[in-house]
């Protein structure tokens, strides 16, 4: 059903001061990590380069090459067996990083977690063997292996969990190496990758505390039962100096959180840095993470497509964070996080006026912005009244008719879905008008608006007037598709502004075309 022809028209008046701001950024600048750097086996060295390690090989045609990147380590390893013979191939992969703990005094204990993945190619189906251990501050830790009778497989992820003492205030490096190697039988060959990934780390003892690596900030703070998860946030100082926050949720029972930024992961291609979150178990809590809007924008083609993420350890990829099979149903918000509307458990959304994604969870893991395909806005009013009121709302005419305005802005729903703004929520004029002028053509005053596009109920008429009864058409200047179902309009007045005596209005009639 069409909306009525017109219901209103939004309109203001012109000021007579109109200012301009000037807007900058900073490209995010390269920093060396948490398990940067390269060095020959058992050889501990840093380096921002992710340079490859001296390698080892048993036999011509057996190689492997070995990396220590931010935020992992990896062995690549590619062994051919002869007639005669099994092929071999085999490295290491060694780093460092510096971490400092404040919050509290004398020593303490730190859980660092790292999580160990790999995968195994064969060409023939039987007596491939690919084997891997892993040793922190020189001590080995875990070992592990992976015999392949088919074509391919993949080691079961393993989580780490490796304590070691501090002193608080105190610098301290943490050491890891990752060795790897494969076997193939005669007449096949094949390849494994192996990875080491750090998780971050919590802290025993300290209801709140902060820290700093080659990776960045990290905080832990003690929720009691009953307590409120809003307001914890925390900056990285690295990176795209991204900034995470927790908007919303109820801690079910003491609950210790640690929230770690870590390094870059290479070939991710995220758009913020990479955060790991602890300690909410299952409760029901709202993420929200700031990516780079530079960064966004030339990942999406020109468009701000960025999905909030979280990193599957199972599967081994990353998903959308709100999708973890916990419950609720999928729900895309393109705005900002409000509580009264959106605290359900699968409700994601993006807010591209503040540089945000967010997600409500039920879930811990390691999140981060990525570029992704955003669902497309509803291009009719009924779709949009269904994504925005409730069912008892929806037979209300008074809450979600076409002409009500459930938020007091000034806006009615018809005006909020054709805007693009939320109607739940205050939100200022759509419509804005400035002075402009094009080389030696006189000036004129324009309005400029973001507009829903596609749609087959809405027709948008831009009108100019010296007073508020009387208007005339005006001229459209531009049009500009925001590649999000939206598009960025600027009219004009057909007066221009020397002729003008006294006020001028302009407002934009909406209703079907």
């Amino acid at each position: 059903m069409h909306p009525p022809a017109f219901p209103s028209q939004t309109k203001f008046l012109l000021p007579i001061l109109l200012g301009i701001a000037n807007i900058s950024w900073a490209a995010p600048s390269t920093e060396t990590a948490a398990f940067v750097g390269a060095g020959t086996t058992n050889d501990f060295k840093t380096s921002s380069t992710g340079a490859p390690l001296t390698s080892s090989r048993s036999r011509e045609g057996s190689t492997v090459t070995t990396y220590a990147t931010p935020g992992l380590m990896t062995i690549s390893a590619s062994s051919v067996g002869s007639p005669n013979s099994t092929g071999t191939a085999s490295g290491t992969a060694a780093a460092q990083d510096t971490y400092t703990i404040t919050g509290g005094s004398g020593p303490g204990i730190a859980t660092f977690t790292f999580y160990v993945t790999g995968s195994l190619v064969a060409s023939r189906t039987s007596n491939s063997l690919a084997t891997y251990d892993v040793s922190f501050d020189y001590s080995p830790f875990l070992s592990g292996r992976s015999d392949q009778n088919g074509d391919s497989g993949s080691h079961p992820p393993q989580t780490i969990n490796f304590t070691r003492n501090f002193t608080y205030g105190v610098p301290f490096d943490l050491r890891a190496a990752l060795h790897g190697s494969l076997a193939m039988p005669n007449g096949s060959s094949g390849s494994v990758d192996i990875t080491l990934r750090c998780g971050g780390y919590s802290v025993s003892g300290a209801p709140n505390y902060s820290g700093t690596s080659n990776a960045g900030t990290t905080r832990g703070t003690l929720r009691a039962p009953g307590a409120a998860y809003d307001g914890i946030k925390l900056a990285n100082n690295r990176g795209y100096a991204s900034t995470i926050s927790l908007l919303g949720g109820v801690a079910g029972a003491q609950r210790n959180l640690a929230i770690n930024f870590l390094a870059p992961i290479p070939g991710l291609g995220a758009v913020s840095d990479v955060v790991d979150v602890e300690g909410t178990r299952n409760d029901l809590v709202v993420l929200q993470v700031g990516y780079n809007e530079a960064a966004a924008l030339a990942a999406g083609g020109g468009a701000e497509n960025v999905i909030l993420s979280r990193f599957d350890e199972v599967a081994g990829l990353w998903k959308n964070a709100a999708d973890a099979g916990l419950g609720g149903i999928l729900k895309f918000i393109s705005g900002a996080y409000v509580p009264a509307d959106h605290h359900e458990a699968g409700t994601w959304g993006i807010d591209r006026a503040a540089d945000v994604v967010w997600a409500v969870l039920q879930h811990n893991s390691q999140f981060a912005a990525l570029p992704g395909q955003l669902p497309a806005p509803p291009t009719d009013y009924a779709s949009w009244k269904t994504l925005n009121f409730s069912e008892a709302e929806r037979g209300d005419v008074a809450i979600s008719g076409p002409e009500a305005d459930p938020d007091g802005d000034g806006l009615g729903n018809i005006q909020e879905y054709a805007f693009l703004t939320a109607p739940r929520r205050f939100s200022p004029n759509p419509v804005t008008g400035s002075i402009t002028q094009a080389g030696d053509s006189p000036p004129y005053l324009t309005i400029t608006y973001r507009r829903r596009k596609g749609t087959s109920d809405l027709g948008f008429v831009p009108q100019f007037g010296s007073d508020a009864a009387n208007f005339t058409l005006g001229v459209n200047v531009s049009t500009v598709d925001n590649l999000d179902g939206s598009e960025t309009v600027t009219d004009r007045d057909n007066t221009t502004f020397q002729d003008l005596m006294g006020r001028r209005f302009a407002r934009v009639r909406v209703g079907p075309p």
